[in-house]
């Protein structure tokens, strides 16, 4: 894959699982969780981890199903798919290495400058950056980087934490929103009444 099409998968998998940007940098490729008498379905276990500012981390396993075309396990499968070539070739050049969002550099050679993101290897990099998500967006005629946006938009479509705790959930996603604050009273004001007949 190219890092245009690579930030395309990461764009679908933030409108699928609200993740943030930052997690596509060191994702493992997600595994298949054992599952027993199962054969029509495949159950992923997809490690997320996410950087906060200053000293923490916070992990998480996910397990996520493919049962069919509308399931969410489905895209999952398709970026193992898409991503397996050069997967295979990182863990030739460097054995060990599996990570999920992989793709061939366009220009060999240039010096690395975002010392958070795992090095490259041959002619591959590894995750999105955020050069990769402005020149995306650009591309597609949208004037900043389409994550957060569309983070935020699968967050207040769902109604629950993603990936956050409740109190961020509570004063970025909700707070903001004009949905949850409208209280039943003020909604029936607004409601036209119909005169008894």
């Amino acid at each position: 894959m190219t890092r245009h099409e690579l930030t395309a998968l990461a764009v679908l998998l933030t409108d699928r699982f609200a993740w943030n940007l930052s997690v596509y940098d060191r994702m493992p490729a997600p595994t298949r969780a054992p599952s027993v008498g199962e054969r029509t379905t495949v159950t992923y276990l997809v490690q997320v981890e996410k950087r906060r500012p200053g000293a923490g981390r916070w992990f998480s396993t996910e397990n996520i199903t493919d049962s069919g075309a509308a399931s969410p396990g489905r895209l999952i499968t398709q970026a193992l798919d898409a991503t397996a070539h050069g997967r295979a070739l990182a863990a030739k050049l460097a054995p060990g290495t599996d990570l999920l969002m992989t793709a061939r550099l366009q220009q060999v050679g240039r010096e690395r400058r975002d010392l958070d993101r795992p090095p490259r290897i041959g002619p591959l990099v590894f995750g999105v950056s955020r050069v990769d998500a402005t020149s995306w967006a650009r591309s597609h005629g949208l004037s900043g980087s389409p994550f957060q946006r569309t983070r935020r938009t699968t967050v207040t479509r769902e109604g629950r934490p993603m990936h956050h705790t409740q109190g961020t959930h509570e004063s970025v996603y909700v707070l903001p929103d004009r949905r949850p604050r409208s209280t039943p009273a003020s909604a029936g004001n607004r409601l036209r009444r119909t005169p008894r007949t």
